[in-house]
């Protein structure tokens, strides 16, 4: 899905479910909040303030760059935003709003369905927090912010949220947003009422009119409605060349799939990060950080550390899923020089599985509820958890059930229960599964005596698929001389 159209699924994340509070495992630190910082405080509402003024309003990268050097904490952002928007910043209440409401979504919501899913929604948009969203998009959008505007006019034309339906003032707030010289607005505003829904559409006089305006975001829209590869390409590149991010990021991708110029890739990529694409900021901070490869190598991407994690948290920041992933298993297992927090691993992994349905995210959060890990523990929701996600086709949720069942966390100590359900996720997709059956028998903690011989036998079982790497991972297993339970797989199945 284009970026620009993520802008308006707020009207949809306003009607999604609640959030346990005892599950929220991170307490925002005094000195992370804006009071204690009150000159980078000043500097980043100014740095707001020119956002309401730019043809990308939605993009809080600079803003947020002010934080993380003041406080080092890439989740104090909702504080910050909420003195922003007290302090009468529109792009800051429309912000806050989108993130109140992500925030208070629960990973059940994603799973409901029919009355019960009906119910919940309803229950949910007249809950104090949905109210508090709704009330800070409404001031935006009344301070004309193009954003706001199209995201409280779906509302309206919907009747949803609790807001009761009105096509008439929602036709007036689509208008407003549509005068404004928001290029992303403007765009959005053709798709939404189907002035842009096909490629065909590209000959209508309003679209016509917006890419001579210099509107790089019909440009990229276009591209992704495009019928053949090459017209895409050029669509994609004609946006690019006019300084989109999106479609930047997309052809230093093309062109590093090709694996001709490893180099125009990265110079490609670079492009996009210094427009603040969140994708880029991603994949280049990924590059420095992580061991150089031939790609990086014969593109000329140094390794540093240091600035790669920072790209990734400017990407978490601006709320990328594959961030919050990457830094999420950083501070569970400490890795690039993080030092571990589990409470911190689990708050990145709640920004995920508030917003969307992940059921890898999802299996992560269920372990740390399954053994108190960074959150107090509750076993019948992880084990709840673990279901939605094995049924959503995540094997590693299988081995986290075989795990509670083996030591009997919210549900009866049973080994030969675990052993069946590591069996069953090594035959659809983990293998590594085989691996601790191998632990279990070398153990003899299968319900009988260690068992060397089997072990070896499901240890040559797993490699066949592991890429001789089963060996190296029992080894980890007797030398810990424990099966533990992590949100991640301690060892990934390579490509």
């Amino acid at each position: 899905m284009h970026r620009i159209q993520q802008l308006i699924l707020l009207s949809l994340a306003l009607i999604t479910g609640s959030f346990t509070a005892a599950h929220a495992a991170y307490v925002l630190p005094e000195q992370s909040r804006p009071e204690a910082h009150e000159k980078e405080f000043r500097t980043y509402l100014e740095k707001l303030n020119e956002q309401v003024k730019s043809d990308a309003p939605h993009n809080f990268c600079v803003a947020n760059m002010v934080i993380l050097g003041a406080t080092n904490d890439e989740l104090c952002t909702e504080a910050w935003l909420r003195r922003a928007a007290e302090a009468g910043n529109p792009a800051a209440m429309y912000k806050l709003a989108m993130q109140l409401t992500e925030s208070s979504t629960s990973p059940e919501f994603f799973y409901l369905k029919g009355e019960e899913s009906s119910r919940t929604m309803s229950s949910h948009s007249r809950s104090p927090q949905m109210q508090e969203a709704i009330k800070w998009l409404r001031t935006s959008a009344e301070k004309n912010f193009p954003p706001a505007l199209l995201a409280y006019s779906s509302l309206l034309n919907e009747g949803r949220a609790g807001l009761r339906k009105n096509e008439k003032e929602a036709n007036k707030l689509l208008m407003q947003a549509m005068k404004s010289g928001d290029f992303t607005s403007r765009a959005l505003y053709l798709e939404q009422t189907g002035r842009l829904s096909t490629f065909a559409d590209k000959d209508r006089r309003e679209v016509q009119g917006e890419i001579k305006r210099g509107n790089h975001h019909v440009l990229y829209m276009l591209s992704g409605k495009a019928p053949d590869n090459k017209t895409m390409l050029e669509y994609l590149s004609q946006a690019a060349s006019k300084g989109n991010g999106a479609a930047l990021f997309a052809l230093s991708e093309v062109t590093k799939a090709a694996r001709l110029n490893p180099k125009q890739s990265a110079a490609q990529l670079k492009a996009a990060v210094a427009r603040r694409e969140p994708d880029a900021l991603y994949r280049y901070g990924l590059y420095m950080l992580e061991a150089p490869d031939d790609f990086t190598r014969a593109a000329g991407i140094a390794h540093n550390p240091a600035m790669g994690l920072a790209l990734i948290r400017s990407a978490a920041m601006l709320g990328l899923h594959q961030a919050h992933l990457t830094l999420a298993r950083a501070y569970f297992n400490g890795d690039h020089g993080i030092k571990p927090n589990a409470a911190r691993s689990y708050a990145h992994i709640l920004q995920v599985t508030q917003q969307r349905r992940d059921p890898i995210m999802l299996a992560a959060q269920a372990a740390q509820l399954l053994t108190g890990q960074g959150v107090e523990q509750d076993t019948a929701t992880a084990l709840r958890y673990l279901k939605f996600s094995a049924d959503a086709g995540y094997s590693y949720a299988q081995v986290l059930t075989a795990y509670a069942h083996y030591k009997g966390l919210g549900t009866a100590q049973n080994t030969s229960t675990a052993i069946e359900l590591l069996q069953e996720a090594a035959a659809t997709g983990y293998p590594q599964a085989y691996v601790i059956i191998a632990y279990l028998h070398a153990k003899g903690l299968h319900g009988s005596k260690a068992d060397a011989a089997t072990a070896q036998r499901y240890i040559r079982l797993a490699d066949i698929n592991m890429n001789g790497e089963a060996r190296s991972f029992f080894d980890w297993m007797m030398k810990k001389n424990d099966w533990v339970a992590t949100p991640f797989p301690p060892i990934k199945q390579k490509s």
